[in-house]
């Protein structure tokens, strides 16, 4: 066997040099290559279920599902309390998220037929482009000799340095810059690699598959901006239960009213749990659309329930409590008459809202912050106050004053989040 070629156990070793890149000059580190990430956020999206031939409805998404339920747990527990292993490799938050999704990922391919994991990958490395012969599996394949890598690891060391150097820069052309360095990284690739390689990365990608993008802010509601997702068992109706809430509604807590209403909760739980396992949650426009729908059915027997004047005033303070993201609610949105341009501007202020807030809980190349110290909330408040700032810029002052209005008489919102007694009759999810 040629000895310029890699071995897997080297082949291991020395991908490293091309994952982990540093500013400056030192001792390469001992430890694992980080994998390429995004493995698992192709195998939930609708499309690339379709192309492995994955029914909606099937058992075998349902085992894919259940699979994947833990990995955020697992990865908040190894980010707060990493193990041995985890601490003597020092990887930041991106690359631990890498390293655990691949431990996923090896699960995972024991529940996908062997076509199915070759087509997932091919698309996998599609996304990646030239960047993905860090994958050892590819770049075994490809034939990868130590000299091309340790040229390949100079390419990625020099662009990794400059994009840490233009970071701190900002400005309206970061992204450009950004991608200039990648088209740049991409080139010198290409110069490293043989045409026989560049033509067998080609071949092993397999048929080009057009990836439709994840929902932007152009879609009808907020929620498509970026933010988590955040859906609402119970609907209206368990935010209805909460006692300071029926306290302002004049409702006793014994009354047969409170009963009815916990069984509509309970009903709209079920339901929508039904419909969210037939919807994948990357599409956040169905997502939405399902839960507006089904709360829109329920508000009818709500309706039936409370006076006009309670009804009016639960989801006045309903409204109050969500804040700025009452503006996504349709009611909201048509009273107000927000346009369309409006939408895309508020989606973009939220959007942006939620990216300074992420930051500022997990900073790049750093631990995700633990209790929240009074430095961070005051930045928090910093943050709410521009992005209120910047949506009162957007609606006009008619839109503001209607939007007051509508929220009713301020309510004392530091009582909901109070501790709340639950009785014996009681749902947990309530």
């Amino acid at each position: 066997m040629n000895r310029n070629r890699l071995s897997l156990r080297n082949l291991a070793q020395l991908t490293l040099l091309m994952v982990v890149a540093v500013a400056t000059a030192q001792e390469p580190r001992k430890d694992k290559p980080v994998p390429l990430r995004g493995m698992i956020s192709l195998i939930v999206r609708e499309p690339i279920q379709r192309e492995l031939g994955i029914e909606n409805d099937s058992p075998e998404l349902e085992s894919i599902r259940k699979l994947l339920k833990p990995l955020s747990t697992v990865l908040n527990q190894r980010l707060n309390y990493p193990t041995e292993e985890d601490k003597a490799e020092r990887l930041n938050a991106q690359q631990l998220y890498g390293k655990v999704e691949a431990e996923f990922v090896l699960e995972l391919k024991k529940l996908l037929r062997p076509e199915q994991y070759a087509r997932l990958k091919q698309i996998h490395w599609q996304r990646w482009g030239l960047q993905a012969i860090q994958d050892p599996d590819l770049a075994n394949q490809l034939e990868i000799t130590v000299d091309q890598l340790n040229k390949l690891s100079a390419v990625n060391l020099d662009i990794e340095t400059r994009r840490k150097e233009i970071r701190p820069q900002g400005g309206d052309n970061l992204e450009a810059k950004v991608q200039e360095l990648d088209a740049e990284r991409n080139k010198k690739y290409t110069e490293v690699l043989t045409p026989e390689q560049l033509a067998k990365f080609e071949q092993l990608k397999g048929k080009p598959f057009d990836l439709p993008a994840p929902a932007t802010s152009a879609t009808p509601t907020n929620v498509a901006a970026g933010g988590p997702i955040r859906t609402r068992p119970g609907g209206l109706m368990a935010f209805a239960l909460r006692e300071p809430i029926l306290k302002e509604l004049g409702i006793e807590n014994d009354s047969p009213v409170v009963a009815e209403i916990r069984k509509l909760s309970e009903a709209h739980t079920a339901e929508l749990r039904k419909e969210l396992r037939a919807i994948n949650p990357v599409v956040r426009e169905r997502v939405q659309e399902a839960e507006v729908k089904l709360q829109g059915q329920y508000d009818l027997e709500l309706k039936k329930l409370l006076t006009p004047e309670q009804f009016v005033r639960l989801r006045q303070i309903h409204w109050q409590q969500l804040g700025l993201q009452a503006l996504n609610e349709a009611d909201v949105a048509k009273a107000l008459a927000i346009t369309q341009e409006q939408k895309e501007q508020l989606a973009a202020v939220e959007l942006a809202f939620f990216k300074n807030v992420r930051e500022l809980l997990n900073p790049r190349d750093a631990r995700p912050v633990g209790p929240v110290s009074a430095e961070i909330q005051k930045k928090m408040k910093l943050a709410r106050d521009e992005q209120e700032t910047k949506v009162n810029q957007i609606l006009t002052q008619v839109q503001r004053n209607q939007f007051a209005e509508l929220k009713g008489k301020p309510f004392e919102l530091e009582l909901l989040w109070a501790p709340q007694r639950r009785d014996a009759n009681q749902s947990p999810d309530q």
